[in-house]
C-alpha cells in the first residue's frame, strides 16, 4: 500500500481548499491538497455565479454584520459574522492581484466582470481558475486529483492524515502533522438540487466518524428559483433576473403581489430566499409555478446569465416555463474558532463544511466570501500547528485495511449496485426533509431510512469501485439522518428551516444550537441542545 507524507493535508478541492492550501505553502509549509474530483473542477465553488457580498464604503461593515445576523434569524456565531465582515475586503484585494477582474455591484458588492468572457462562462469557474494557476506556482503544494478519501486517522487524540484510494484505484496513507476539512456541503443527497451530484457531505460523515459534533444540521438553504420544465436540465436560475421577469401562479396571477412582497425579484432572491421557496414549493403543490421571461427584450439574451439558459431546448421568449426550488446550501456543520480550529487538535475546517457564520439563514453572497476569509485562516492555522509540531518515530502499519472491506467477489449476485438505492434515498430527503418538514414526515423517513438500511446491508464490495460507491452512500444515509434528527427537536420554523406543524418562529428558548455527536456502532445519533456565545 502506497505511502505519502505531507506536512498540512487540505481536504477538498473547491475555493476554501484552494485557498487553505496557498496560505498554508505561503507559510512555507509541505502542503497536500486532495480531492475526489478534479481539482476545482468538482467543486460548487465553480457553480457559482460570482459575486462576494463584501462590506463597501457605501454599505459600511456594521451594516453588513446587522445584515447577515438578520437573516440569519438570531443563530449566527456573531464572532464568526464579524470576522467575515471585517476580512473580506482583504480577501477582495487578494483576487485582484490573481488577475480576477472584480466590479463594484450593489446590494451584493463585488461580482466577477464577465463582459470579456461575452458571457458564456460562470464568475466561479473564473475565481477558481486563477486560485488553481496560483496554487500551481507554490512548489511546495503536491495535487492529488481525484483521491477518495474513505476515513481520517487520529492518534493520540489528534489527527494524523487519511486513508483513501488514488485515481488508479489504488489504497493509499497520507500521513500528516495538521488537516483541513474543506469539503463542501452535502446537497447532492436531495432530488432536486444544483451542487454537483457527488457533494453528498463527506466530510460531516468524517467529522462525525472521529467524534466530532455536528451543529444546525436542520438549516438546508434551497435556492427558490430553480428550472424544473420538463426535458430540460435541472439547475438554478442564475441572477440578476431580467428586466420584465414575472413569477406567476399556475392562474397566471403575480406571486409576489399575491402575498404582499412588494420588491424586485432580485431583491426576494437575495434577502427572502427561504419566504420565496417555501411559498413556491406550496404553490407547486397547487398546480405549479412559473418564470415568464416573454416580456423581455430578446437581445438580453445574448448576455448573461440568459445566454447559459438552454435555449436551443427551450424558447423562453414565448412562454414561461415551470420551477421549484433547488437543495443549494446547508448553513450548519462542524463548529469552528476564528482561526478555523475544530475541537480536535490538529483538525481546521473552513467553507460549508462548515456552521455557525450563517445561523438559520444564508444571506446571497457569504458563501464565497466564507471560503475565501475562513480558507484562508484555517490554511494560516494548520501550517502554524505543524510548525511546532515535533516529529515522532511512528508505526504506520495499517495492514491490508481494503481486502477486510471488499467481502464479496465480482462472481456473486449480489455485488454492490447502489444507483437505485441513491435514488430512493434522494427521494426521501426531498419528501420528508425538503423545503417543508413536519413530525409525521420527518418520523415516516427515518423509518424508511432504517429500512433501507437494512437492505442495503446485505449489499457486498467486490471492488474499490463498489467500496467506493457503497461508502457515499453510508454518507449520504448519515448526512440525512443528520438533517431528520435535527429537524424533530427543533419545533418551530426559523429562516430557511420550515415546519407545517409549527408555522411560526419560537421564542427564546429556541435561540439555541442543536448538536449532534455519533453513538454506538448503530450509527445513533445523540441531540443536545447548546447555548449560543
Amino acid at each position: 500500500m502506497q505511502s505519502l507524507e505531507t506536512e498540512v493535508l487540505i481536504i477538498g478541492g473547491g475555493l476554501a481548499g484552494l485557498r487553505a492550501a496557498i496560505e498554508s505553502a505561503r507559510n512555507g509549509m509541505r502542503t497536500m491538497i486532495v480531492s475526489k474530483s478534479p481539482i476545482g473542477m468538482g467543486s460548487n465553488s465553480v457553480l457559482a455565479g460570482g459575486g462576494f457580498s463584501i462590506p463597501t464604503e457605501e454599505t459600511g461593515i456594521e451594516n453588513h454584520i446587522k445584515e447577515t445576523l438578520h437573516i440569519g434569524k438570531g443563530l449566527n456565531d456573531r464572532e464568526l459574522v464579524n470576522e467575515l465582515a471585517r476580512s473580506g475586503s482583504k480577501e477582495i484585494e487578494f483576487l485582484k492581484t490573481l488577475g480576477v477582474n472584480l466590479v463594484h455591484k450593489p446590494p451584493l458588492g463585488y461580482v466577477v466582470n464577465l463582459e470579456e468572457y461575452m458571457g458564456k462562462v460562470l464568475g466561479g469557474r473564473i475565481v477558481i481558475k486563477k486560485m488553481i494557476q496560483e496554487a500551481f506556482k507554490y512548489e511546495k503544494i503536491q495535487f492529488l486529483p481525484n483521491f477518495f478519501v474513505y476515513k481520517m486517522l487520529c492518534r493520540e487524540d489528534q489527527v494524523s492524515g487519511v486513508i483513501g484510494f488514488d485515481q488508479e484505484s489504488r489504497p493509499c496513507s497520507l500521513f500528516s502533522k495538521s488537516v483541513v476539512l474543506a469539503t463542501g456541503g452535502g446537497g447532492g443527497i436531495y432530488r432536486r438540487n444544483d451542487n454537483y451530484k457527488r457533494i453528498l457531505g463527506d466530510g460531516y460523515a468524517l467529522a462525525l466518524e472521529i467524534g466530532l459534533p455536528l451543529m444546525d444540521m436542520e438549516f438546508v438553504q434551497f435556492y427558490p428559483f430553480g428550472i424544473a420544465e420538463p426535458g430540460l436540465p435541472q439547475s438554478m436560475i442564475y441572477l440578476p433576473l431580467p428586466d420584465g421577469a414575472k413569477l406567476l401562479d399556475a392562474q397566471g396571477n403575480d406571486l409576489p403581489r399575491k402575498y404582499g412582497l412588494e420588491m424586485s425579484l432580485n431583491e426576494i432572491a437575495m434577502t427572502l430566499r427561504d419566504k420565496m421557496a417555501f411559498l413556491i414549493y406550496m404553490e407547486n403543490e397547487k398546480g405549479g409555478v412559473f418564470m415568464d421571461y416573454t416580456r423581455t427584450p430578446v437581445s438580453q439574451f445574448n448576455k448573461y446569465p440568459l445566454s447559459i439558459l438552454p435555449n436551443k431546448k427551450f424558447n423562453f421568449t414565448e412562454k414561461p416555463f415551470r420551477i421549484s426550488p433547488l437543495a443549494h446550501f446547508f448553513m450548519g456543520g462542524v463548529k469552528i474558532t476564528l482561526s478555523g480550529e475544530t475541537a480536535i487538535p490538529g483538525l481546521f475546517a473552513a467553507g460549508e463544511v462548515t456552521g455557525g457564520v450563517h445561523g438559520a439563514s444564508r444571506m446571497g453572497g457569504n458563501a464565497l466570501a466564507e471560503c475565501l476569509v475562513f480558507g484562508a485562516k484555517s490554511g494560516h492555522s494548520a501550517a502554524e500547528f505543524a510548525r511546532r509540531k515535533t516529529s515522532k518515530k511512528k508505526t504506520r502499519s495499517l495492514m491490508d485495511w481494503p481486502g477486510v472491506l471488499i467481502s464479496g467477489t465480482k462472481k456473486e449476485k449480489k455485488t454492490l449496485r447502489l444507483t437505485g438505492v441513491q435514488k430512493t434515498l434522494q427521494d426521501l430527503a426531498w419528501q420528508c426533509a425538503g423545503p417543508v418538514r413536519s413530525e409525521e414526515k420527518l418520523k415516516e423517513g427515518l423509518s424508511s431510512l432504517d429500512v433501507l438500511r437494512r437492505e442495503f446491508e446485505d449489499f457486498k464490495a467486490a471492488s474499490v469501485k463498489d467500496l467506493i460507491t457503497r461508502r457515499e452512500f453510508e454518507t449520504s444515509f448519515t448526512v440525512l439522518k443528520a438533517i431528520m434528527t435535527s429537524s424533530l427537536a427543533r419545533m418551530e420554523s426559523r429562516g430557511a428551516f420550515q415546519r407545517e406543524d409549527y408555522p411560526l418562529e419560537g421564542g427564546p428558548e429556541f435561540l439555541k444550537r442543536i448538536s449532534l455527536r455519533l453513538t454506538g456502532q448503530e450509527g445513533n445519533l445523540e441531540v443536545s441542545w447548546e447555548n449560543l456565545k
